[in-house]
């Protein structure tokens, strides 16, 4: 056995695979250890994976109890509250039904001894008499559709409840099909009544102004139909109205009713619904707002005051007015379609002198749940920018400087809030070795103490310090590398303040945009404090010491009246932020553009550079505002609007003089809004001619053209372009295209959104850059153009043919007779798809004939139809329109 062992061992290579196999069969037997050994592993974490899931079956049982018992308090909690809102109500209601008893009670005994020293001792003598001998008629006005079950309960409660009976009312019905005019037909023989049938569904205003133009009495009385009233809800009204200073409206104090499980505010029964309006800065649409919101909605009706409060505005819901007031006014904005039209009426009041109010002696039952639910969502979100663009436009601007001043002066008739002042320091941790941080600290304890709210923003923390907030008023960037025109998420009227600081004293020096002239001799100094803190002791502490140390320091602040002075002065020197006076030297130029980095592809962008190059070389300081940064505070005395896809709303209760040039989407622009402006220009002769003479203000002519400081062109290039079209699709498959595609010859197309035609195989960019536009224009064979079908149709030349005959480019356009009647044959139009494609092959053959259209169209243009001739007709108009 052993030679065979030698004899083997002798073989070639066997060592080699003897030592292998050995090695294999020590790595098999280790293996079959690690899986005996992670098969019993596996077992133990079976047995453990069974018990875990035996304790989830526990937990999730557990969680189902406690999630019940939660719910279970939940209910709880929703029956306490409603029962604490319910007993709040309930005891208003007792206290007005004292009040109902004790004015009948008076009036009993003065109809029984009507002396003068009875007078006298009766406390409601006055008001009773108001109502039992003066009876002055009040129309009460409801809009209705399909709103039977709302109609049901609301006359239910008229007839059972007891109030003021001198009234008519007024239905407006809009096209129902649930049986609401017959259900009405019903109260004929108990009411004075009116039922006005419409056959559609019309706006707010419009079926509203028309009801009060129907009506006799001299109060109108506007109401939902998915209310419901109270005893001597009316009588408190009338008696408001009697009683105070210049009344404008009068709200009522509604609340909501026991609202079912599911229903939308389903939280909320017998809470306010609405205690007057007020106002606050949001942001909407990526953008600023100042956005009427109901005061006190969903809280409990804890104020056991029934005097009448003043308000900046009351919702419609349930107002009345008189009806001499509402006619001055002009009644309800019909450009509004269901919403904002009350605040509007109430805005235009206060502006007019009168004063708004807030009865909360008048209890009425609002069901606004059930009307929210029955809206189309998607209906509604367009309706709501809609009537969010037009209550921007007309009050964006007086409510900015309304409740700044309220905020001044803690008067909060307009709004809630405080005077938010925010500070940009580098480091606000506590225990910070930043010496900026507790100067912005303990300054702005000072202000906390004259009613401000302070905002710290620290460039550590985790949030943005660029995230300014739009709560925010003013911003103190006390840190040195804090860059003020990163901001972002802020109201557009941001008011900043340098912090200049040398050693120890501070100047706080004023830096708004709007009135920077004012402003520029205005500051506030003093000297720091630096016995307020003391880093080497805040290193001591721990990081609760450290907190409370400092709330003993801002206290101290405060108990000493340190700072006191100069937060007087600090707030003293910014009150005037938004009273500033127009200039007759400085314009507005309003384009649709966004306010972002896209405003590139906007002609309107481009159409505003040039103007505002042209003024400034006359001597005026031209801004040039996209749409979201329309309704700021400016100094502008004139505004020019360049009307296209987006209506401009005129600001109300301003003296500038408001100019529209309407350079495209000509449907879109009804008389009433080219009567809004000053002056008009439209950008045709047809439109002129059509148009002037029915509108009530002045208006001329001014025609697109070329920013010929924009258009530049070098010679000598290379023709590197056979056919070209430079413009965005608007998602249409735009006519000269449609009318050339597919071609023989190299079309190239720059512009965006052309993905869904078969253009996009054309397309090299979605961007031109506007410098480089005039050069391509004029390195190109053949030019292409064509007109939106409503410019064509009132005889707008588009700006692109004024633009590329002015350096020299041949055109071929679609046809309208203005580009004839100025420029003769130097255009070259084109009638349908052979048309263009013989004429297109016919001028790639003639250069020759190519360059004389060119060179004569260039002279006509470069002559009279440049921003340069135009911004001359304006300012001559301008000069003719004094402020």
């Amino acid at each position: 056995m052993k030679g065979i062992k030698n004899f083997i061992a002798k073989l070639p290579g066997i060592r080699g695979f003897l030592h292998k196999w050995r090695n294999a069969l020590a790595e098999i037997k280790a293996l079959k250890k690690e899986a005996s050994s992670l098969k019993k592993q596996i077992t133990e974490l079976k047995k453990k994976n069974t018990d875990l899931s035996d304790k989830i079956k526990q937990l999730n049982a557990e969680k189902k109890t406690v999630n019940a018992e939660l719910a279970k308090v939940n209910r709880q909690m929703k029956k306490l509250r409603e029962d604490a809102a319910g007993g709040c109500l309930m005891a208003d209601l007792a206290r007005l039904q004292e009040r109902q008893f004790e004015r009948k009670t008076e009036w009993m005994f003065w109809k029984a001894d009507p002396s003068p020293e009875q007078n006298d001792e009766l406390k409601y003598i006055q008001e009773i008499r108001f109502l039992e001998e003066k009876r002055p008629l009040v129309s009460i006005i409801v809009l209705n559709q399909n709103g039977k079950k709302n109609l049901e309960r609301l006359m239910k409660s008229f007839v059972n409840c007891h109030f003021y009976k001198n009234i008519e009312i007024i239905f407006v019905d809009h096209a129902s099909t649930d049986g609401s005019v017959d259900y009405l037909e019903t109260y004929r023989s108990v009411y004075d009544m009116t039922i006005i049938k419409q056959n559609e569904n019309l706006s707010f205003s419009v079926s509203n102004n028309y009801a009060a133009k129907q009506a006799k009495g001299e109060y109108l009385l506007f109401m939902n139909n998915d209310t419901q009233v109270t005893d001597g809800w009316l009588d408190e009204l009338l008696i408001a109205i009697q009683k105070a200073d210049q009344p404008g409206a009068i709200g009522a104090k509604l609340v909501y009713p026991e609202i079912p499980v599911g229903s939308a505010n389903e939280e909320k029964s017998y809470m306010l619904q609405h205690a007057g309006i007020g106002f606050k800065d949001v942001i909407r649409e990526k953008a600023h707002f100042i956005q009427p919101y109901n005061l006190k909605n969903g809280e409990p009706d804890s104020d056991i005051s029934l005097e009448l409060q003043e308000r900046a505005a009351v919702t419609a819901a349930v107002m009345l007015v008189k009806k001499d007031a509402f006619d001055e006014v002009g009644g309800f904005d019909i450009k509004y379609i269901y919403g904002y039209e009350d605040v509007d009426l109430c805005l235009k009041l206060h502006l007019a002198g009168y004063k708004n109010y807030y009865c909360p002696g008048s209890v009425v039952y609002h069901y606004e749940f059930g009307t929210q639910e029955k809206d189309d969502a998607k209906e509604k979100k367009q309706r709501r920018i809609h009537n969010m663009m037009v209550f921007k436009g007309k009050w964006q601007r007086y409510l900015a400087k309304q409740l700044f001043n309220d905020k001044i002066s803690q008067s909060h008739m307009f709004t809630e809030q405080k005077l938010t002042i925010a500070f940009a320091v580098s480091d606000a941790k506590t225990g910070t070795d930043a010496e900026e941080y507790y100067h912005a600290l303990f300054f702005g304890a000072a202000l906390e103490a004259l009613g401000c709210k302070v905002k710290i923003l620290s460039r550590t923390a985790k949030k943005d310090w660029y995230n300014v907030g739009v709560d925010t008023d003013i911003l103190v960037p006390v840190c040195p590398d804090y860059d003020i025109e990163a901001v972002y998420n802020c109201k557009n009227d941001l008011i900043r303040i340098l912090w200049q600081q040398k050693d120890n004293t501070v100047c706080l020096k004023l830096e708004m945009e709007a009135g920077q002239d004012k402003a520029a001799d205005m500051d506030c100094r003093f000297d720091l404090d630096y016995d307020l803190y003391d880093l080497s002791c805040m290193n001591e502490k721990t990081p609760a010491e450290k907190k409370e140390y400092l709330a003993e320091q801002k206290a101290y602040v405060i108990k000493n009246h340190i700072y006191e002075d100069t937060a007087h002065g600090f707030v003293q020197m910014i009150s005037g932020c938004f009273d500033v006076p127009v200039c007759s030297d400085e314009i507005d130029i309003c384009g649709a553009m966004p306010d972002d980095e896209s405003k590139k592809y906007w002609g309107d962008q481009h159409f505003a550079v040039g103007m505002k190059k042209e003024f400034e070389k006359l001597g005026y300081k031209a801004n040039v505002l996209p749409r979201d940064r329309w309704y700021d505070q400016s100094r502008a005395g004139y505004v020019i609007v360049l009307r296209g896809k987006n209506p401009y709303y005129r600001p109300m209760g301003d003296n500038r003089k408001y100019i529209m040039w309407n350079i495209s989407h000509p449907d879109d622009v009804t008389i009433d809004e080219y009567n809004s402006y000053d002056y008009v220009f439209f950008a045709s002769q047809k439109m002129h001619d059509e148009l002037a003479s029915k509108l009530h203000v002045p208006s001329g002519v001014a025609q697109q053209c070329v920013d010929d400081s924009a258009m530049v062109y070098e010679e000598g290039h290379d023709k590197q372009y056979e056919l070209l079209f430079v413009g965005n699709s608007r998602h249409v498959f735009r006519p000269i295209l449609k009318d050339l595609i597919p071609t023989e010859h190299k079309l190239t197309v720059y512009g965006r959104h052309w993905e869904k035609f078969p253009v996009q195989d054309y397309v090299v960019s979605d961007y031109m850059d506007n410098s480089k536009v005039g050069q391509a224009y004029h390195d190109a064979k053949i030019l292409l153009n064509d007109h939106w079908d409503d410019m064509r149709e009132n005889g707008i030349i588009s700006n692109r043919i004024f633009d590329a005959l002015a350096v020299g480019a041949f055109i071929i356009s679609d046809d309208i007779p203005e580009i004839h009647e100025l420029f003769g044959d130097n255009v070259v139009t084109y009638h349908g798809r052979e048309d263009l494609k013989e004429k297109i092959d016919y001028y790639l053959k003639h250069e020759e004939e190519r360059d004389a259209k060119a060179k004569a169209g260039q002279k006509i243009a470069l002559n009279g139809h440049t921003f340069r001739d135009r911004v001359a007709v304006m300012v001559k108009v301008i000069r003719e329109m004094p402020l």
